[in-house]
């Protein structure tokens, strides 16, 4: 089961204003974990919602990694940044000081990677 997600629909403000030339950026959807199994096997509520959360944000960050390293992004740098942009995506929850300078860093490979997200920053 191999569906494919295309990111530029993830979220609404994503490169929308973006002049570099971009690639179609795609990511394999696996199934999820749906936090009501997690319910019926005995977790409470809001744990399974948490545990369901960090790994759809530890599956995407892979996938941001991947796309950001072959963007032309520093090894050292990919993983923070990977990390920020997956964790806004899963939760909203806004990038730290460190992350937001290293996401303005390279901002225009992120746009150019179609992971841009100016209301992150």
């Amino acid at each position: 089961m191999n569906t494919i997600v295309n990111l530029s629909k993830l979220s609404s403000d994503v490169a929308p204003h973006c002049s570099l030339p971009t690639w179609p950026v795609s990511v394999p959807k696996k199934p999820s974990l749906d936090w009501h199994k997690l319910v019926a096997l005995g977790v409470q509520e809001n744990e399974a919602k948490a545990i369901c959360d960090r790994l759809k944000v530890r599956d995407l960050m892979q996938s941001y990694y991947h796309i950001l390293s072959h963007a032309g992004i520093p090894l050292d740098d990919v993983k923070p940044i990977a990390h920020a942009i997956a964790k806004f995506d899963v939760t909203d929850m806004r990038p730290s000081k460190e992350q937001r300078a290293k996401i303005c860093q390279y901002a225009s490979l992120i746009c150019r990677a179609n992971l841009w997200r100016p209301s992150c920053l």
